[in-house]
C-alpha cells in the first residue's frame, strides 16, 4: 500500500481514537458505565487527554483531505462539495477539542453557561456534518471510486450506521457511536491510499546474442 506521511499520521490518530471509543463502548455494554475519557467521569485529566487525542486526529484527517485534493478533482461535483463540508466539520471539531474543551473541563464551566451551550452546539453540528458528509461521500463513490481504499471504507457506513441506530432500540446498553467514528476516521485517513505497484526491472540482455 502506498502511504504518504499524512496517511501515516492520520492512521496513528485513528488507531488511538478508535481504541478509546471502542473500549468505552465495550465497557458501557458490559457494565453500563463509561470509561475515564467520557464526559462526567470525574477524571478531568483523562477527559482532557482524550479530547486532545481526538482534536489532533481531526486535524490530521483534515491534512489528508487537503493533501489529497487531486483525488477529489477526478470525482463529480457532489463529491468535491462534500469534501468542503467534511473539512469544515473536522476543523471545527479540532479547534473545539484542542482549545475549547480543555477550558470547559478544567474551569468547570457549567453546561448551562454561555460557553458550555456554545461548545455543545458546535460539537453537535460538527459531528452531524462529519457523519452525514462521510456517509453521502461513501455512497457517492460506490460505483466509481477515485478516492482509493478510503472511499471503500467510508462506503461501509451504509451498514455500520443502521446497525448503530438499531442497537439504540434493541440493545440500548450497546448503542454507541464507536463503530461509526472508527469507520469514518480510518476511511478519511486512507483517502488516496492505493495498492503499491511493483514495476519489474527490465532484464538486461546478455552480451552474447544467440543467432538462429
Amino acid at each position: 500500500m502506498n502511504l504518504s506521511r499524512h496517511h501515516v499520521v492520520a492512521l496513528i490518530g485513528a488507531t488511538f481514537t478508535s481504541s478509546i471509543a471502542l473500549s468505552d463502548a465495550i465497557l458501557h455494554g458490559l457494565t453500563g458505565s463509561n470509561s475515564v475519557f467520557s464526559d462526567g467521569s470525574g477524571h478531568p485529566g483523562w477527559i482532557v487527554a482524550g479530547g486532545l487525542v481526538h482534536g489532533l486526529t481531526y486535524a490530521a484527517l483534515t491534512w489528508v483531505l487537503i493533501c489529497e485534493c487531486a483525488r477529489f478533482h477526478r470525482a463529480h461535483r457532489l463529491v468535491r462539495g462534500l469534501r468542503y463540508v467534511l473539512i469544515g466539520s473536522l476543523v471545527a471539531l479540532a479547534a473545539g477539542f484542542i482549545v475549547v474543551a480543555p477550558i470547559v473541563v478544567l474551569a468547570h464551566v457549567p453546561p448551562s453557561g454561555p460557553l458550555g451551550i456554545a461548545w455543545g452546539w458546535l460539537a453537535s453540528i460538527a459531528f452531524a456534518g462529519m457523519i452525514l458528509s462521510s456517509l453521502v461521500l461513501g455512497i457517492a463513490v460506490l460505483r466509481t471510486n477515485p478516492l482509493g481504499y478510503g472511499g471503500r471504507v467510508l462506503g461501509l457506513l451504509i451498514v455500520v450506521l443502521p446497525i448503530t441506530v438499531a442497537l439504540g432500540f434493541l440493545a440500548p446498553q450497546w448503542a454507541h457511536p464507536a463503530g461509526v467514528e472508527t469507520t469514518i476516521h480510518f476511511g478519511v485517513a486512507l483517502i488516496g491510499a492505493t495498492a503499491a505497484i511493483n514495476r519489474s526491472r527490465p532484464h538486461r540482455l546478455d552480451s552474447k546474442i544467440l543467432l538462429r
